[in-house]
């Protein structure tokens, strides 16, 4: 009889012990710190968010102040870890933060972190992406509250060719000329060409593009080999949108250390 009641008396005591530990399981994870908040931002102890910060980018909502450009930017060749973009910003408020550009050319620049202190002070974008084709580009620096902007130049690859765009004192492209239809709806051939004058004094590589207009675009990317005045024969691309004459900018893609950089040159839509 006392062998029996020792048995029934352990296993009473097992299964206190059992029911004991699930419940202080359960209690642990209903009233325990959280890891994350369904977004991707990290809880603090006791299952507080973060603080975020409060700041504005300096310059915005124009150009950003006192930006800089680290590191070159070529045609086909993957961003690295120098390939940086320095802003100011103002911080109102400590907190975590978060900035990033739109994509363009296929790079972008961006960076999480804290700030620790309010006032002026620096903030490094990091880029990513390979650039596609050379291009004069326009990046928009976002935060939660203000934009602001920079310029970069992504360029071709190889010692760049010394040349300028001919123009008149009117600032159209001397002696251009169009070729192919250009009809609205219809996308553009490689007939529908921009040709433009230019003056080599130095042989290299080189690109020459427009600015996007109406959603054509024309560009030509290419190694001058003799020197003296030649023409560019720019081939276009994309969808005009809507009939009428539009004006395009063809410019030098990459330094430009003589000038003539741009010249203007007239398209009709029909």
């Amino acid at each position: 009889m006392k062998n029996v009641s020792f048995f029934i008396a352990c296993l009473l005591l097992i299964a206190f012990s059992v029911i004991y530990l699930s419940c202080k399981k359960e209690y642990s994870y209903e009233g325990g710190p959280v890891s994350g908040n369904g977004n991707g931002a990290g809880t603090g102890s006791g299952g507080q968010v973060p603080q975020v910060a409060s700041f504005t980018l300096e310059g915005s909502p124009n150009t950003c102040t006192d930006f800089k450009i680290n590191g070159t930017y070529t045609s086909g060749v993957p961003l690295a870890a120098d390939n940086t973009v320095e802003v100011m910003v103002d911080v109102l408020s400590i907190g975590s933060y978060y900035i990033n550009t739109g994509t363009a050319d296929g790079i972008n620049f961006s960076h999480t972190g804290n700030f620790t202190k309010t006032g002026i002070q620096k903030v490094v974008l990091q880029g990513s992406g390979t650039p596609g084709d050379p291009a004069n580009l326009t990046f928009a620096v976002n935060s939660v509250s203000s934009v602001c902007s920079f310029n970069l130049t992504v360029v071709t690859f190889g010692p760049p060719a010394t040349y300028v765009l001919e123009s008149n004192q009117d600032g159209t492209c001397t002696g251009y000329s169009v070729s192919g239809n250009f009809v609205a709806g219809t996308r553009l051939l490689n007939t529908n060409n921009i040709a433009v004058k230019t003056t080599v004094t130095v042989l290299g590589n080189y690109t020459i593009r427009t600015n996007t207009v109406n959603g054509m675009t024309f560009s030509y990317t290419g190694t001058f080999v003799t020197l003296g005045s030649q023409v560019v024969i720019l081939t276009g691309s994309g969808t005009p949108a809507a009939s009428g004459t539009y004006q395009f900018i063809p410019q030098i893609i990459g330094p430009h250390p003589i000038g003539g950089e741009t010249c203007t040159a007239d398209i009709t839509v029909m």
